[in-house]
C-alpha cells in the first residue's frame, strides 16, 4: 500500500473532584485525522470532528440523591456527498467519489440530565435513575440519505429527547 495517514491533536481538561457537594469537569480538544491513498489526495477521516467540547458535573445534596449534567458540543463529521444529477437520474443514492469526505455535517450538541436515588442495604445498594438524553431536543444530523420515493436527498436525524429509566445494583 502506498497510503499514509496521520492523527494529531491536543486536549485540555480541568476537573473539580468532589469537595463539598459539587464535582465537575470541562474538557476541550482540537485534532485532525487525515489519510491519502494511492492517488496522493489527502482526505479527512470519518471521525475527524476537528474539535470537541464537554462539560460534566454533578451535585450530591446527601447520601441518597445525586443530580448530574453533561453537555457536548462537537464539530461536524466529514461525509461524502451524493452526485445529485446521477442519483436523480438513476433514482438511487450515488456517492460523488471525486469528493470523498469533502463535506461536513452540521455541528453537534446535546444536553443530558440525570437524577439518581440510592437505596442502601446491609452489604449492597441499589440506584434507581431517570436520565433525559438530548433534553432540549436538538435535531442533530446523523447522516444524509437518498430518499428513493421522493427521489431526493433526505436527512436522517439522531433521536430527539429520550427518557431512560434504569436500575443499578451494586454488591
Amino acid at each position: 500500500s502506498a497510503g499514509e495517514a496521520y492523527s494529531a491533536g491536543v486536549e485540555v481538561m480541568i476537573q473539580k473532584k468532589l469537595a463539598e457537594d459539587f464535582y465537575g469537569m470541562i474538557s476541550g480538544s482540537y485534532s485532525r485525522s487525515r489519510y491519502k491513498g494511492y492517488n496522493d489526495i489527502w482526505r479527512d477521516r470519518v471521525y475527524d470532528n476537528i474539535f470537541n467540547f464537554n462539560f460534566e458535573g454533578g451535585y450530591l445534596p446527601d447520601d441518597e440523591w445525586e443530580f448530574k449534567i453533561r453537555w457536548t458540543y462537537a464539530g461536524g463529521a466529514p461525509y461524502t456527498p451524493f452526485d445529485i444529477a446521477q442519483s436523480t437520474q438513476l433514482r438511487e443514492g450515488i456517492w460523488d467519489l471525486d469528493r470523498i469526505n469533502s463535506e461536513r455535517l452540521p455541528y453537534y450538541h446535546s444536553l443530558n440530565l440525570r437524577v439518581d436515588k440510592r437505596f442502601y442495604f446491609t452489604n449492597s445498594n441499589m440506584i434507581v435513575y431517570l436520565s433525559i438524553w438530548n433534553a432540549y431536543s436538538r435535531e442533530n444530523v446523523a447522516q444524509y440519505v437518498w430518499d428513493e420515493v421522493k427521489n431526493e436527498q433526505g436527512t436522517m436525524k439522531q433521536w430527539s429527547t429520550l427518557p431512560v429509566l434504569g436500575i443499578e445494583y451494586e454488591f
